[in-house]
């Protein structure tokens, strides 16, 4: 869930933490790290490569999509701009 999420929107850690529910530290991606799907900088998660972001997304079901979409879109209240996409990628096809 933490890739999907980091795949979907540019966050940082405070904001993916908010997304999951929980305080986040880098130890949390490690496994991510270690696998060479990504880095960690400046307390952002960075895929190493787009190929890489959009397979997470990919490999993803329309349900855990909708439900990391309305995450993010709770985890970004302060930023109506980028919440209001979030939220409108949570309802799902039209």
């Amino acid at each position: 869930m933490l890739l999907l999420l980091a795949a979907l929107s540019d966050v940082d850690l405070v904001e993916l933490g908010r997304a999951v529910g929980r305080p986040l530290t880098p130890d949390d991606l490690t496994q991510a790290v270690a696998a060479g799907l990504g880095t960690l900088d400046s307390g952002r998660f960075r895929f190493r490569h787009p190929l890489i972001r959009s397979a997470v997304e990919q490999a993803a079901t329309p349900e855990e999509l909708r439900d990391a979409h309305a995450a993010l879109a709770e985890a970004l209240v302060d930023e109506p701009d980028r919440a209001v996409w979030h939220r409108a990628a949570a309802s799902g096809p039209d």
